[in-house]
């Protein structure tokens, strides 16, 4: 019960700074105009012109993303122990490795680009147009999970497995299953808009997972879960 109880209090801390997490990264968002001009593999002049001039923001998103890959990891484990019943070992074991993979890529991805792209920038700025079709290119081919189906088709397919375990056990109170649900939706989109180059829906479900109810559900689910420790 005491080693329960320290994974509990520990994931639901992590939990509470994941959604602060996505709430600097939102933040970042609305600062940096060019932030939106781009996707994983995809840039625009306005992104390089954006990152040019100014790079804090994007220094602090990135950084935010490495930090969420640490606590997203400590919260995957502890909310997956949570929800975790006899019935339901197997795939919700599955479910909390895709979802710890998808916030070490994050980590990873944003450590990468952190320290690569400062510089691109400035070569985009500085060199022609063949200079800056060579920048756009690397950096449409150096993600490390370009698709972003990892980052969030594994997390939305994590979200999934603790919803209908919370579901069928009533493990979590009915509105935070049922935010859960509305999480998987976002991502579920996302991975949708993506596969099909459809962007309103990547956007839609970048801000219903990702600004709207990400913040709220970490933060909930984190607080949740450290109650349960006591």
């Amino acid at each position: 019960m005491y080693k329960t109880s320290t994974v509990y209090r520990f994931g639901g801390i992590c939990g509470v700074l994941t959604g602060l997490l996505y709430i600097v990264i939102a933040g970042s968002m609305v600062v940096d105009p060019g932030a939106s001009k781009a996707t994983a593999t995809t840039t625009t002049p306005e992104y390089w012109q954006g990152l040019a001039s100014n790079l804090t923001p994007f220094i602090v998103r990135q950084v935010a993303y490495i930090l969420s890959g640490f606590t997203g990891v400590g919260f995957v484990v502890a909310l997956s122990t949570f929800v975790r019943r006899d019935e339901n070992a197997g795939w919700v074991n599955w479910g909390a490795i895709l979802g710890a993979s998808a916030y070490v890529i994050t980590g990873v991805d944003g450590s990468r680009l952190l320290a690569t792209l400062p510089h691109m920038a400035q070569q985009w700025a500085a060199g022609d147009a063949a200079t800056r079709q060579m920048v756009e290119f690397t950096y449409s081919v150096s993600r490390l999970d370009p698709g972003t189906y990892m980052r969030f088709g594994a997390l939305g397919l994590w979200t999934l497995t603790v919803a209908l375990a919370s579901l069928k056990s009533g493990i979590l109170s009915k509105p935070l299953t049922g935010l859960t649900f509305v999480a998987t939706t976002g991502y579920v989109l996302v991975v949708v808009g993506i596969a099909g180059r459809i962007m309103v829906l990547q956007e839609l479900g970048a801000v219903i997972a990702g600004i709207l109810v990400a913040p709220i559900w970490f933060i909930w689910s984190g607080i949740a879960i450290r109650r349960a420790s006591a």
